[in-house]
């Protein structure tokens, strides 16, 4: 369509000369003209796709919401958005005038936690040394074993076809198993110089909570504190502030945090690769148990892996602000600006509605009695405790999500979860699963609840119980979906052991 009669070798011409007259005015507007007026003033990628991975698929930078601080007064924040806040109290920290890497070793010539990367990609996955999937070698196993798990013949056990013999309820959440996993992925070392910290050409990461003196200069903070309950009233337990230090490269690997998260960046920068909790399924998470749970398995996947998922950019200069949602998945590099070999940065963590609903559905004291308790049946080897779980299990997930039961357990944790790596696999036992010899009783909820109706509607109600503590947390459908995975994995796992817990999921998922 013309819409004037000029030829397109002058429209050209004409534009161009309009575009530099246009640039040569804006040089001359004030610096954050262009902050102003496009939302961001970084809109160009620090150094490309430094620290993109490349199972993910970038959109727009400008996807992510952005606003001025003082404008969050009168809209408040979307706890189901990233937001990068600009003009914020963090300007004015006397931190953004000190801190650098000469500072912090006059100031702290010692730290008390480093972490350097043994896996040559410089990714760092935080490992939490308390769940049962920790790697342990045989020596510690067997001391810990000794002090902490009771002897056979004081354990339940049932014979399950096609799972072997099932132990029940001997094994708190926290015992270990002997699982070798995939190796340890970092090395953590105390009391290291802090000097030493910075000379080093590893990729190396620092995190503490704020020591009074740093804290002081990085102050104030309750601006970054975050109240999703109107009606409650926090306390300082509530809000936990910590200190990053990276050297450039240092990656953290993508994963979600259950708290509201307000970043800031304090010297050098930042890039987070950002993902939204409805790929959640797509991101191949740990199982619940193992040491790296909340993290993505995609850090360490294998070469044949050729998905991708969908992701979002935002670069942070010195003096911007971060909010990420619970449960919304970041992954975090240091990245070179302004020749800073190294990056610092502050953030808080503010409780939230999900993690608290997350720590309810998770407390052992809120699983059903009959899961925990081994007498409870007064003839367990009537395999009454697996016919009872199936049905409590295919119950909870027909309440709460709109996902079948068996898309919520043989895709999104038994295939996304379990079998999302070869080793990880193999120690589970879940290559070897046959549907033919699952036991009946546990497939089938019709036949248990035709052979044991008053049992059958106890379980029944139970779930729906707590279906309805999912349903009135009102939360978004993904989240509810990843606590629901949580919870069925741990409720499996209680009744028949961490061992045989693929096999029992698929066994419920083959009907389903």
């Amino acid at each position: 369509m013309a819409l004037l009669n000029v030829s397109a070798d002058k429209l050209f011409k004409t534009s161009l000369v309009i575009l530099v007259c246009a640039l040569s005015v804006l040089i001359q507007l004030e610096d954050n003209f262009l902050e102003n007026f496009f939302g961001y003033a970084g809109y160009t990628l620090i150094d490309g796709d430094f620290g993109v991975p490349d199972w993910v698929n970038v959109s727009k930078l400008l996807d992510v919401h952005v606003v001025n601080f003082e404008d969050l007064a009168g809209v408040g924040l979307d706890e189901r958005l990233p937001t990068l806040i600009k003009q914020s109290p963090v300007k004015e920290w006397e931190a953004l005038k000190k801190w650098n890497p000469d500072y912090l070793t006059k100031l702290m010539p010692v730290l008390t936690k480093a972490k350097f990367t043994l896996t040559g990609n410089n990714v760092f996955v935080y490992e939490d040394n308390n769940r049962m999937m920790r790697l342990w070698d045989d020596e510690k196993y067997k001391e810990y074993e000794k002090q902490h798990i009771k002897p056979p013949e004081e354990r339940a056990n049932i014979d399950v076809a096609g799972m072997g013999t099932v132990t029940l309820s001997s094994r708190s959440v926290e015992d270990p198993i002997k699982f070798k996993g995939i190796g340890k992925r970092m090395l953590e070392l105390h009391n290291m110089s802090t000097a030493d910290f910075f000379a080093t050409n590893n990729t190396v990461q620092w995190n503490s909570l704020l020591n009074s003196q740093l804290g002081s200069e990085a102050m104030p903070r309750d601006f970054m504190y975050v109240v999703d309950d109107p009606e409650s009233t926090p306390t300082l337990a509530d809000f936990t502030s910590n200190i990053w230090v990276n050297s450039v490269g240092a990656t953290t690997g993508m994963h979600y945090d259950p708290n509201h998260n307000m970043f800031a960046q304090v010297y050098g920068c930042k890039r987070f690769v950002l993902v939204s909790p409805q790929y959640w399924n797509q991101l191949k998470l740990h199982p619940l148990f193992h040491p790296s749970d909340r993290q993505s398995q995609l850090e360490f996947k294998s070469k044949g892996y050729d998905g991708k998922v969908n992701a979002q950019i935002v670069d942070l200069y010195p003096g911007d602000l971060l909010y990420l949602p619970p449960h919304y998945f970041h992954r975090v590099t240091a990245i070179k600006c302004d020749e800073a070999n190294f990056s610092i940065s502050v953030n808080v963590f503010s409780n939230s509605r999900a993690k608290a609903l997350s720590d309810l559905i998770q407390n052992t004291e809120e699983v059903p009695i009959y899961f925990v308790e081994p007498g409870y049946f007064p003839n367990p080897d009537l395999n009454l405790l697996v016919g009872a779980l199936g049905l409590y299990i295919r119950t909870l997930v027909s309440e709460v999500t709109d996902l079948s039961v068996k898309d919520m357990i043989e895709h999104s944790i038994v295939q996304e979860r379990y079998m999302a790596q070869g080793k990880l696999s193999s120690a589970l036992s879940c290559k070897d699963f046959e549907a033919a010899k699952c036991p009946s009783i546990l497939v089938n909820s019709e036949e248990f609840i035709k052979a044991n109706d008053t049992i059958a509607e106890t379980v029944q109600s139970q779930a729906k119980e707590k279906a309805k503590v999912f349903n009135d947390s009102n939360l978004p459908r993904n989240i509810l979906d990843m606590i629901l995975a949580d919870t069925i994995e741990r409720i499996v796992t209680l009744v028949v052991s961490l061992e045989k817990a693929c096999s029992c999921l698929r066994c419920i998922a083959v009907k389903s």
